[in-house]
């Protein structure tokens, strides 16, 4: 099952749901915003996260073109979904947008299913893997 990624539009907060469920969170007295990937005017070139893999890790670089990090537009953070869950990495200002990921190959059935990146300006955006 895909991640949902929801956010607070009043503080930022993003939650992540691994389950379906039926359940209607808030946050800040309002409900939760649905990011969903790759529907905002932002650049690809700039925005698709590139995935390098090699025995024992996922390499991903956000954009084919390196993207700002700066305190007002940024990569906030890049996930990697794995078919039995994921792991997440926050970025800062001033850092490159990018990530490695331990995976193992001891973990049938656990393999890296899609990566996300979340643009502050220019929302979620997906990389599928599988």
């Amino acid at each position: 099952m895909e991640p949902k990624f929801l956010m607070c539009e009043k503080c930022g907060a993003v939650l992540t749901f691994l389950t379906d469920g039926d359940e209607k969170p808030d946050c800040c007295g309002g409900e939760l915003t649905l990011l969903k990937a790759m529907e905002t005017d932002g650049a690809r070139e700039k925005h698709l996260p590139k995935v390098d893999r090699r025995e024992g890790t996922v390499r991903v670089d956000v954009g084919e073109i390196s993207h700002p990090m700066e305190d007002d537009h940024l990569i906030e953070w890049i996930y990697l979904q794995t078919e039995r869950g994921g792991q997440f990495v926050r970025l800062r200002a001033g850092e490159e947008p990018r990530a490695t990921f331990g995976v193992s190959a001891e973990a049938p059935g656990d393999a890296p299913a899609a990566v996300f990146s979340y643009c502050n300006k220019h929302g979620l955006w997906k990389t599928d893997l599988l």
